[in-house]
């Protein structure tokens, strides 16, 4: 099946079940809990991690959390748990 295609049927099948096309097309979702923690689901990899920036690379393109003292608490291949001074995200 074609790409695009199975993006079109995966949407039908999201909104017959009412669920969030996050949800099955594998979206990467991006949760913030106030300033100090930041956690990436539904990541494809670590790009780059540093106390400054990590890096993850998603379907939508490179999630990029900049901050300061970044510590990756957890990382596992669903999420990966960010704690710091998180100033800014961004999707490249």
């Amino acid at each position: 099946m074609k790409p695009v295609i199975r993006q079109t049927v995966k949407k039908r099948f999201a909104r017959a079940l009412d669920l969030p096309d996050a949800v099955v097309l594998d979206y990467a979702t991006v949760e913030l809990i106030g300033d100090g923690e930041a956690r990436i689901l539904n990541h494809k990899g670590l790009l780059k991690y540093t106390n400054k920036c990590v890096k993850a690379r998603s379907l939508q393109g490179v999630i990029n959390v900049e901050g300061r003292e970044l510590l990756i608490q957890s990382f596992s291949s669903r999420e990966i748990r960010i704690q710091g001074r998180i100033c800014q995200v961004m999707l490249q």
